[in-house]
């Protein structure tokens, strides 16, 4: 990914590979909700979200007024899909560059991060300015940005590359790439919790990521809450440090502490290798209702090294990691996360390769994990290319996402796809 992934170890060689190979799909509908055009936003990096009245929300990683990306609102009227750009971020202390997605709570305000902007005196990794965490409230219409926290490049970390996950209580969750203060050449990266008390938001650190990596480095992808409050995440970098530079990442849980103020414990579920179970998770890891976790790998496997679909499947306080899938230059390469639907089948995006050389969606049935070409990018002026995050699945089955290029000015498009 030329955005997300030019964290260090994260640049994985280049993404845009030419294979005009073709594959087998299945007959689907994709619908161009937006081309993005560069003044209304550019690049977009981040999933998209949908409120209750299927308002589609989401960032651009560049483009925009200032140049440093923006928050956008598509909504539908007489069937015609119109877009408004709610944040212009100018790079300063506001924030820039937003790489991770939204979240919205039950009053409609908006959550999310940067990766850079912020505090002017930190540089961190050759940046300017460690990332900011905000809230975009409306009022009359009018949209306000209020940034919640900014990031030292220290001990409360740098750069967010993922979004926040927010609770029923209303506090939020989230992870630096670095800072932190616990090895590695910037920091290996933190967990954090964003709560607002007394009408101020304060930074708690749960965890920081250490051992020069051992416990995992440099998170990328947003968190996943169970029903008990406890943690799952996945880290781009360290754990093992055999078979994958700097080690292959992991997929962690911190489990919540039972007296308040305690210590959140982290255990790592697994630790990737290379080779058969893949390299390099920048995605989060999701929970089906037995408690297996399911997510992608970027790159390894055993066909190309072009990205691995991975189960863990729990029994008791164990997962044995299967690999469901092996991504291929034929089918996709460099997947970047996965849903599931209510009967178990899961969804997601590559990055590359396919029938166009762009990358593709895909389904996978449940139990079976046979494998199912959903829609094929194609890179022309009424398509995207390069999907750089997992797809959002509505009620009706319809999928959603963003492309980083591609489109009628080849910055990237918004599109529904209706299997």
């Amino acid at each position: 990914m030329e955005v997300a992934r030019h964290m260090g170890t994260k640049a994985v060689a280049s993404l845009i590979v030419s294979f005009l190979l073709v594959t087998g799909g299945w007959a689907s509908t994709e619908i161009i909700i937006n081309n993005f055009t560069g003044t209304d936003g550019a690049t977009p990096v981040s999933p998209v979200i949908l409120d209750r009245s299927g308002k589609i929300y989401g960032t651009t990683f560049s483009g925009g007024t200032y140049g440093f990306g923006n928050v956008y609102r598509l909504s539908k009227s007489g069937g015609t899909w119109n877009e408004t750009v709610l944040y212009n971020f100018n790079g300063g202390p506001d924030g820039g560059a937003p790489l991770g997605g939204l979240v919205m709570d039950m009053s409609g305000n908006l959550y999310g991060t940067t990766a850079y902007g912020g505090d002017p005196n930190c540089t961190y990794n050759g940046a300017s300015g460690c990332g900011v965490a905000f809230q975009l409230s409306s009022a009359g219409g009018t949209w306000t940005e209020t940034v919640l926290h900014t990031f030292s490049g220290g001990t409360d970390g740098a750069e967010l590359y993922a979004g926040l996950t927010i609770d029923s209580k209303g506090n939020l969750y989230g992870v630096t790439g670095g800072g932190g203060m616990g090895g590695c050449n910037f920091g290996c990266g933190t967990v954090f919790r964003l709560a607002k008390i007394s009408g101020t938001w304060k930074e708690t650190l749960l965890h920081v990521f250490k051992n020069n990596g051992r416990d995992g480095a440099s998170p990328a992808g947003p968190l996943t809450l169970d029903k008990l409050g406890n943690i799952y995440g996945t880290t781009s970098n360290g754990g093992d440090p055999q078979g994958c530079a700097n080690g292959g990442g992991i997929v962690f849980k911190l489990t919540k502490p039972q007296v308040h103020g305690g210590v959140w414990k982290e255990a790592i579920l697994h630790s990737f290798h290379g080779g058969n179970d893949g390299c390099y998770s920048f995605n989060a890891a999701i929970l089906d209702t037995s408690g297996n976790l399911y997510g992608t790998t970027y790159t390894g496997g055993t066909s190309g090294d072009a990205g691995t679909v991975y189960q863990l499947k729990r029994s008791g306080n164990k997962y044995a990691s299967h690999v469901i899938l092996n991504l291929n230059n034929s089918i996709g390469a460099f997947p970047n996360g996965v849903v599931m639907d209510s009967a178990g089948n899961l969804y997601g995006t590559t990055a590359a390769a396919g029938a166009y050389g762009c990358g593709n969606v895909f389904k996978l049935k449940a139990r079976s994990w046979k494998y199912v070409d959903v829609h094929d990018f194609q890179a022309n002026s009424t398509d995207g290319c390069d999907a750089q995050s997992r797809p959002l699945l509505d009620s009706f089955g319809n999928l959603y996402g963003s492309t980083y290029t591609g489109g009628t000015s080849g910055d990237g498009v918004v599109y529904r796809i209706k299997p």
